[in-house]
């Protein structure tokens, strides 16, 4: 079970994140990791509710970026409902939090294969940080997976050295500047974010408000859900508790969950057929990243490029640091 001190609280109100242990076998993880790639293989199956960001050109697979919808009954596995009968997650948000109830309204769990991955600086609500959280981000990391980066609160906006104000926050969330700079994935100096070395068997808290950007070296099996605090403003929708989970969840999220039924645009699942043509083209450029290179060349960088910022050719390919 996920055991929260003191230590923890204020870990997370000084620098918007906490890593904390779960306190389980590294058989029980072995056993978790084996079944995520179970419920992987299924989305090549009959699973159609998973997300695809880069297709490479691999026999008999497609490059699953992530399982949705993971605890129905037709895909979770039973190393996984074992798994958060132990933790006790929904306790340990409210214990870190000091909430007197939450539910969970998102869960994926990421599956990328074997390739190196970069994403956008984003953050995951439209509130930036200078109020109390009303909700919170949690991975919990099945296999070790370094270098997730949060910006430290001091340089995020509204911080005492910010780096980013209006302007700049625009420019790096606005979907118009993405196309701008041709989807160039953008770094910074790593004085201005905490590097988070996600330990197998442990699990981070962080607020979603903070600018935070997805990296990975190598395969990636980490949940990745929302907790929102439980209120009479937020609580219209019918909430459900599945039986392996000590916390309540929107009725995607439930068991026995009738999806054939369901309204799921809120899911950003892929359905799409694999064009061969694209894999490969992504595939060959992850070995030799020239249509890096050349999206580089076409950049405005002054006008979709913030200052301290700059693009990373290398981002997404075999040569990404």
């Amino acid at each position: 079970m996920i055991e929260i001190t003191e230590n923890d609280k204020q870990k997370i109100r000084h620098h918007g994140w906490v890593s904390v242990s779960l306190n389980v076998s590294n058989q029980t993880l072995d056993d978790c990791a084996k079944s995520i790639l179970k419920m992987r293989k299924k989305c090549y199956d009959f699973w159609p509710y998973r997300r695809i960001y880069h297709d490479y050109l691999e026999l008999k697979t497609r490059n699953i970026a992530a399982v949705e919808i993971p605890f129905h009954r037709s895909i979770v596995q039973k190393p996984i409902i074992d798994l958060f009968s132990q933790i006790k997650l929904g306790k340990a948000v409210n214990d870190l939090t000091n909430w007197n109830d939450n539910f969970m309204p998102l869960c994926r769990i990421f599956t990328m294969n074997n390739k190196k991955y970069k994403g956008h600086f984003h953050r995951d609500t439209n509130e930036l940080p200078n109020l109390k959280p009303t909700s919170i981000q949690v991975a919990l990391f099945i296999e070790d997976q370094p270098g997730f980066r949060i910006f430290k609160k001091k340089y995020d906006i509204g911080g005492e050295k910010a780096i980013i104000d209006k302007s700049i926050n625009e420019t790096l969330l606005d979907k118009k500047f993405h196309k701008l700079r041709n989807n160039c994935i953008l770094d910074v100096n790593t004085k201005y974010y905490h590097n988070i070395n996600g330990k197998k068997g442990t699990v981070l808290f962080f607020d979603p408000r903070l600018l935070h950007q997805g990296y990975s070296m190598k395969r990636r099996l980490d949940f990745h859900m929302r907790f929102t605090k439980l209120s009479d403003n937020n609580s219209s929708e019918p909430l459900i508790r599945n039986y392996f989970h000590d916390f309540k969840t929107t009725e995607t999220y439930n068991y026995n969950a009738e999806l054939e039924k369901m309204n799921l645009e809120h899911i950003p699942f892929s359905i799409e057929k694999r064009s061969f043509l694209n894999a490969f083209a992504k595939s060959l450029n992850y070995y030799l990243p020239i249509r890096n290179i050349i999206n580089f060349l076409m950049v405005d960088n002054k006008q979709s490029v913030p200052k301290n910022f700059m693009i990373d050719i290398l981002a997404n390919s075999f040569f990404q640091k």
